[in-house]
């Protein structure tokens, strides 16, 4: 947190000067409703998502400071309960050719599920160059650090280094496709015992194509995928993770907008028992959902919100998961 606190203050120092204009955004959803759980109970559930932007911004800068929180029960009784905070602060720069940016992300999840508490937070630092003069089209490169830790019962660390490239081409005026590599060098550390056995720590690569596209007509498509093959000094044969996301939307009568959302994560990861739980993902949750909106006025909208969702902490804890049927209210000015 203390590494968000002074990335904010640097940016206040040095760019403030230069921006003409700041600007408050902010947006509520509250939502509840009935949730049947994978032991086949169902259950009465809600949620509140909160977020604040703060943008100061002039011809060709651009400052974004954002808070984010986010409590949801899934099951009064049980107390199965979760409250995601995040927190970031993110640099633009424009021009003709070529733009860059700088961004650094604090986040820090807490679960109880089945009784047990979980706390995961990371800290995430990068950087982002945008061009049309690398080939003669559209491109970026990225490069970053992130660190990680994981508290259930047992402590994982992880320490990791990326880069991706992607490269863009515009298929029509609706239609552009995207392509590139991800490589990451990691870095893990479980202090836990297993068996009598001391804590152990691995390092290893995570690398692979990547493909998205983004669609905008009559609707809006939107969606990309990544194969990553995932080697390390534990892992016995080989291994590999899919991510995918995916964001359909469209107005369907006035003022009516139905949006579905996907994102999956999937890992077949050949560890030993011993070195099982040693990497874990960023990405704890696969949902997918359907969201139908009506805009009451100009900042309100009611919607319904049928969905499915998967928890999986780590390798090696139990998965949780629930089918949803949620109303709510959303506030956006």
């Amino acid at each position: 947190m203390r590494i968000i606190s002074f990335s904010i203050f640097v940016f206040l120092i040095l760019v403030m000067p230069a921006f003409v204009y700041a600007q408050l955004e902010w947006d509520l959803n509250i939502d509840s409703g009935y949730l049947l759980l994978n032991n086949n109970e169902t259950s009465y559930g809600a949620g509140i998502d909160g977020d604040v932007k703060y943008k100061i911004k002039s011809d060709n800068r651009l400052a974004v400071f954002n808070v984010r929180a986010k409590p949801e029960i899934y099951d009064i009784d049980e107390k199965l309960l979760s409250l995601k905070f995040k927190a970031s602060a993110d640099y633009y720069q424009y021009n003709n050719n070529l733009s860059w940016a700088v961004k650094v992300d604090y986040s820090k999840f807490s679960y109880n599920l089945k009784g047990n508490d979980h706390y995961n937070s990371s800290v995430f630092l990068l950087g982002e160059i945008n061009s049309d003069m690398l080939l003669g089209i559209e491109s970026f490169v990225r490069a970053g650090y992130s660190s990680r830790s994981v508290e259930s019962g047992f402590d994982l660390t992880m320490d990791l280094v990326f880069t991706d490239l992607m490269f863009f081409h515009r298929i029509n005026s609706d239609l552009k496709l995207g392509y590139g590599f991800y490589l990451e060098k990691f870095i893990a550390n479980n202090e836990f015992t297993y068996n009598y056995q001391p804590g152990i720590s691995s390092k290893g690569l995570r690398y692979g194509p990547q493909v998205s596209f983004q669609m905008n007509s009559e609707y809006i498509l939107r969606g990309n995928y990544n194969f990553l093959i995932h080697d390390s000094e534990e892992t016995t044969t080989f291994s590999f993770e899919q991510q995918m996301n995916l964001v359909f939307g469209k107005n369907i009568f006035e003022n009516t907008f139905l949006m579905l959302y996907l994102t999956y994560y999937d890992a077949n990861l050949k560890y030993d028992a011993v070195a099982s739980s040693l990497y874990f993902q960023s990405n704890y949750e696969n949902t997918v959902y359907l969201k139908l909106s009506y805009d009451l006025s100009d900042i309100t909208e009611i919607y319904l919100k049928p969905g499915y969702r998967r928890i999986k902490l780590t390798q090696l804890s139990d998965s949780f998961s629930e089918w949803h049927f949620l109303v709510g209210v959303g506030i956006t000015k």
